[in-house]
């Protein structure tokens, strides 16, 4: 009975599965442990009053929810 409730993976299919349980898991870690969402959000938050007027500034991120918070708190800062 456990055979039919368990899926049955060929053997490459089993080592990808795994894989990307592992990334997945090790990528929700590292968001977790280096607080990947709230430090941008408080650099942002503290961005405007540390520059001088007319400066420019240059931000790299490495994934897409980063990208998002970047890009809404600099429309959010052309509207104010």
């Amino acid at each position: 009975m456990d055979k039919l409730l368990a899926p049955t993976f060929a053997p490459d299919e089993r080592v990808a599965q795994v894989k990307e349980t592992l990334q997945c898991s090790s990528q929700a870690l590292r968001i977790a442990v280096n607080d990947d969402i709230g430090v941008p959000d408080r650099f942002l938050a503290a961005l405007p009053a540390a520059l001088k007027i007319d400066a420019r500034v240059a931000i790299l991120s490495l994934h897409s929810r980063e990208d998002r918070r970047v890009k809404k708190a600099f429309q959010s800062g052309e509207r104010s």
